[in-house]
């Protein structure tokens, strides 16, 4: 059982530098009013938020049901399931979901980084069978909980239940171009929000985080958003 992780970019840096990950950085999303996206660094590969997850899920599963907008897997896109016997991992799995679909080239991984190794030993593997590797993991859920106890706030003991929830929206390159895409390890599948420029990404991330997370629980102050963006220097 994972212990949770918060949303902190300096913890999450920190993590990201125990994995030997380069080039990247997570930075504080201020607002997502067009004027505060501006702030964020660019070129900015993903959105991780955040979110209180009782109304909000109750939510998406009506506006959802029934529908076709899941997708297994995609060509070109990396993701993983997450299982109940990695508990409170979901914070992890968003940063390697934002790690592992920022653009070829952007991510450095030193020789001996572990979490480098997973993604690209498991890369093109079905989501099930990643999220499963990603439980035996050990390594990666050391270096995750060792974090997780470093927080500003209180660390929930092992396997009890929390009322957040991490995603992540990426902009992954494909076929046709760039594409928003919504990552959840606890949804049936991966959502493509359409194409998207290097320009948009972030509006568009904003218009989903907006429409569809902040406004089914509208009073909650409970949503907290970074960004992956390229290291600075």
């Amino acid at each position: 059982m994972w212990l949770p992780l918060e949303s902190n970019p300096q913890m999450l840096n920190t993590f990201l530098l125990r994995m030997g990950v380069e080039g990247v950085q997570f930075v504080d999303v201020w607002g997502l009013d067009p004027d505060l996206l501006q702030m964020v660094p660019q070129p900015c590969h993903a959105l991780c938020l955040l979110y209180p997850c009782k109304k909000v899920n109750a939510a998406r599963r009506e506006m959802y049901s029934g529908s076709d907008r899941y997708k297994l897997s995609s060509p070109g896109v990396f993701y993983l399931k997450q299982h109940d016997k990695s508990g409170n991992a979901c914070g992890t799995i968003a940063l390697i979901h934002s790690i592992a679909n920022a653009p070829k080239g952007t991510v450095r991984f030193a020789a001996d980084s572990y979490l480098g190794n997973f993604i690209e030993s498991n890369r093109g593997k079905d989501a099930n069978e990643v999220g499963n590797a990603l439980c035996d993991a050990k390594t990666i859920q050391s270096a995750s909980d060792a974090e997780a106890q470093g927080g500003e706030t209180s660390t929930p003991a092992r396997g009890e239940a929390v009322d957040h929830h991490f995603i992540a929206l990426s902009c992954i390159h494909m076929e046709d171009g760039m594409h928003l895409v919504e990552l959840d390890g606890r949804l049936p599948g991966i959502v493509d929000h359409g194409i998207v420029t290097g320009d948009s990404f972030l509006l568009e991330a904003g218009k989903v985080i907006r429409d569809q997370y902040m406004a089914m629980d509208p009073e909650s102050i409970s949503f907290n958003v970074v960004a992956l963006c390229s290291a600075l220097g």
